[in-house]
């Protein structure tokens, strides 16, 4: 069985926004790897699906991936700890680039 920190760290929640962040200004500026994009692309999608439960959706996913991240650092996994907070950057990212979106249309 894995034992998860109950929640999600400050710092790991920091980082997630950071990343988020510089996401969002690489994905408005056309800058983001393609697969990066394929992801953030397919995530706003899914929250274009999720509707009015979008944030939530999100809110569990990014609880989700950090709680994968801090297990990454206890087991000095530093591939998981770079996926998972990629991850979660990009869930991140997606619901505000999908809010943007909707403010267009």
């Amino acid at each position: 069985m894995t034992t998860y920190p109950p929640m999600p760290s400050p710092t790991g929640t920091l980082l997630a926004e950071h990343g988020a962040l510089e996401i969002m200004h690489a994905y408005r500026a056309g800058t983001l790897p393609d697969d990066t994009r394929w992801f953030v692309d397919q995530t706003i999608d899914q929250c274009e699906r999720q509707g009015a439960e979008a944030r939530q959706w999100v809110d569990r996913l990014v609880a989700m991936l950090l709680r994968e991240w801090a297990r990454g650092q206890l087991l000095g996994d530093a591939e998981l700890e770079r996926r998972s907070i990629l991850v979660a950057a990009c869930a991140l990212a997606s619901i505000q680039l999908q809010s943007d979106v909707l403010a267009l249309v």
